[in-house]
């Protein structure tokens, strides 16, 4: 993991806008698509997936994504390999990994539906699998730590 100090945040927002964080690290920010921030910056250490977190890969039965995939490739991966059932996310602008933590999807279809298994960070730096029925998944929502960050997941296809 890279720690950078007074990172510009307008770099890695959807709008362009925003201040330092200072350091690189805890917040999880994903592509700042559903995010403002000020100019003035925030106080806490911000993580950003990048890297080894940005990944696509297609088996027979499943489609396995790291967190900081966007959801547009994501789907796009899906349809070029024939795989349907994925055009509830075609319009949202996210990742994977905040994709799994708001449960993005429609009211009758959500991403949880569609979870084989995902893996997640504690703040201990345990990583954990959940299977879609331990994650709680409703509509919008999941009964997973808050303090938990998505690294990725297995998507039935």
């Amino acid at each position: 993991m890279r720690w950078d100090r007074d990172v510009r945040l307008a770099a890695h927002t959807r709008y362009g806008i925003g201040g330092p964080a200072t350091r690189g690290a805890y917040r999880v920010l994903g592509t700042g698509a559903n995010v403002l921030v000020s100019d003035e910056g925030v106080p806490e250490p911000v993580l950003i997936l990048a890297g080894e977190f940005d990944f696509i890969r297609t088996e027979a039965e499943a489609i396995e994504a790291g967190a900081a995939t966007k959801l547009p490739a994501f789907v796009g991966t899906a349809r070029r390999e024939g795989r349907a059932g994925f055009s509830f996310l075609e319009a949202v602008p996210g990742t994977v990994g905040g994709g799994l933590r708001m449960n993005a999807g429609s009211r009758d279809v959500w991403l949880w539906h569609r979870v084989e298994w995902a893996e997640a960070m504690t703040p201990q730096g345990e990583v954990v699998r959940l299977e879609a029925a331990e994650a709680g998944a409703a509509y919008r929502s999941i009964q997973v730590s808050e303090s938990w960050v998505f690294l990725g997941g297995r998507f039935a296809a």
